[in-house]
């Protein structure tokens, strides 16, 4: 995949969410399941410890603030960044954000992330993490080498004893989604610099918009795992009516 065609689908899913901001947000109001099951291996990893870092990378309204504030312990301070490229989610998050527990502190910045991950050497923590997570993110980085470059990425970040959880949505399991599927050329995108797997979905609730989405399968997860050299410590799927809308993967360093 090219430059340009890398820089049109990002460009592609700015306009989406700029578009469906609002509505997508209400969607998206309370926590998955998957992150109850993951929660379960975080718990027992850090439970000693008095603050935990968390690297939220493409963290929406912020929900998954909210729930890391009421899933530790009582005696455990939350420090944690929110990371995403869309203003108006970011500006959910705060007001989501808000009325967690003083004690914990809760940062959000405003990256584009696909751009940040076409420099040399990207950084998305200040410093070293317990537990990055990215949900909903990778279906929307275009290309093999990105999606490695944000896991590796995402990886650098961890403390020894840190944690990575990654969701991959498995859309074509919803056939009624993918009934709604648009081809590259009614977009105007070339789909010879397209890989296998990509995909166009609309959005039909308050505006009708249209995203890029990889299908992360489990083939491409165990490669992605392999060439970043990280120990898989647990996966499983989750969510949704059926509980398989998500594949999650727990990493941690060798």
């Amino acid at each position: 995949m090219d430059l340009q065609t890398i820089l049109q689908l990002n460009a592609l899913n700015q306009s989406f969410y700029r578009k469906v901001a609002s509505s997508f947000s209400e969607t998206r109001q309370h926590p998955w399941s998957g992150w109850e099951i993951a929660w379960k291996t975080v718990a027992n990893t850090l439970h000693t410890q008095k603050t935990v870092t968390v690297l939220d990378l493409g963290c929406g309204n912020g929900r998954f603030a909210v729930f890391c504030c009421n899933h530790l312990q009582p005696d455990q301070k939350l420090v944690y960044w929110g990371v995403d490229q869309d203003q108006q989610l970011l500006d959910l998050a705060r007001e989501t954000i808000a009325g967690c527990d003083r004690r914990h502190q809760l940062e959000l910045q405003r990256r584009n992330i696909v751009e940040d991950l076409l420099q040399k050497t990207p950084n998305f923590s200040p410093q070293a993490i317990d537990v990055s997570v990215a949900f909903g993110l990778f279906h929307h980085l275009p290309s093999y080498e990105l999606r490695l470059k944000a896991l590796t990425t995402l990886a650098r970040s961890l403390a020894p004893t840190g944690l990575l959880v990654i969701s991959f949505w498995q859309f074509t399991r919803n056939l009624a989604l993918m009934k709604r599927q648009l081809q590259p050329q009614q977009l105007g995108i070339d789909p010879s610099q397209l890989e296998s797997n990509d995909f166009f979905l609309t959005w039909e609730r308050e505006a009708s918009a249209t995203r890029y989405c990889h299908l992360v399968n489990r083939e491409e997860q165990d490669s992605l795992i392999t060439d970043t050299g990280l120990q898989l410590i647990d996966r499983f799927s989750a969510d949704g009516r059926s509980g398989q809308d998500n594949d999650y993967v727990i990493l941690q360093p060798k």
